[in-house]
């Protein structure tokens, strides 16, 4: 049974497989390498993301980056642009998942940023890099940090009778650190559509949609504590697990108006003190100075 869930896990309904692009087996090797021990891979920062996705898979391995954006392109896009992860709830942005940076600058001349300094001393130059639009330098190579193909993955429905009863779930994650890997929230129109294709009875409402993803053991105690909560709450908790939910729930997540949407929720729900951080300060006011000496 586990087999079977990892392999329609891999198979792209819930982290989406890409198509194979025909990279020969020798050409693979000089762009990437990928360091088990370590849950590192290196890769030049022209291979495209959905072939590193399935190179990954093949090694039972996976980023934990999934762009509110199409998946297709090279990872140097993403990177200069830092590009919104959908599983910054559970694994951070683009630039939290890199280790280090090979930099090319004017005439030839490259540097090598790697996991240090940390951000106990000082300000963090991966995460400046990341995100400049190449002001400071051409980025040429990444490693990223990967992670094992969890083993169990479970969506919630929890039907609420407002925005601010999502937030207050989503608070309540945080405050049992139980890290979702995404979650979205339906308005009334969206909701009765969602419920209607997974044939869930009720009045309308509203709705929150969550991911659960780890060890089997460790989800079925998330949503233990989810059970409890929501109960106490008299919020109506629908868990997901079949194959054809599963399929429901992709389509209407992975499209570019869902994009738009979850990128606006993770923003209002999430992400409104991350401007004041000493980090985002000194990143403002370093590239405004570099902008104006270039």
């Amino acid at each position: 049974m586990i087999f079977q869930g990892l392999k329609y896990f891999a198979s792209g309904k819930i982290f989406k497989l890409p198509e194979k692009q025909g990279l020969s087996r020798q050409t693979l090797r000089t762009m990437l390498k990928i360091n088990k021990n370590s849950h590192l891979v290196t890769v030049l920062a022209d291979f495209k993301l959905s072939e590193l996705k399935k190179e990954l898979i093949r090694e039972g391995l996976y980023l934990g980056y999934h762009p509110l954006d199409d998946i297709n392109l090279p990872l140097h896009d993403y990177l200069v642009r830092r590009t919104p992860n959908l599983y910054h709830f559970k694994y951070g942005s683009i630039s939290d998942l890199t280790s280090s940076l090979l930099v090319k600058l004017g005439e030839d001349k490259s540097f090598h940023l790697k996991d240090s300094p940390r951000p106990i001393q000082g300000p963090d130059f991966n995460k400046v890099m990341i995100g400049s639009g190449e002001l400071l330098g051409k980025i040429k190579t990444v490693t990223l940090k990967i992670i094992s193909i969890p083993e169990h993955v479970v969506h919630g429905l929890v039907l609420v009778h407002s925005r601010d009863c999502a937030k207050k779930i989503i608070a309540h994650m945080q405050g049992t650190f139980i890290q979702p890997l995404y979650f979205r929230f339906f308005g009334l129109g969206d909701a009765e559509t969602i419920l209607d294709q997974l044939k869930i009875k009720t009045k309308p409402t509203e709705a929150l949609l969550f991911c659960l993803s780890g060890l089997r053991e460790m989800v079925t105690v998330f949503q233990e504590v989810m059970d409890e909560f929501c109960a106490s709450q008299h919020y109506q908790m629908n868990w997901l697990a079949k194959k054809h939910e599963h399929e429901i729930i992709h389509t209407r997540i992975h499209n570019p108006e869902s994009y738009k949407e979850i990128l606006e929720q993770y923003r209002h729900f999430l992400w409104r003190a991350s401007d004041e951080t000493a980090q985002s300060k000194w990143e403002k006011h370093f590239t405004n100075y570099m902008s104006f000496y270039n």
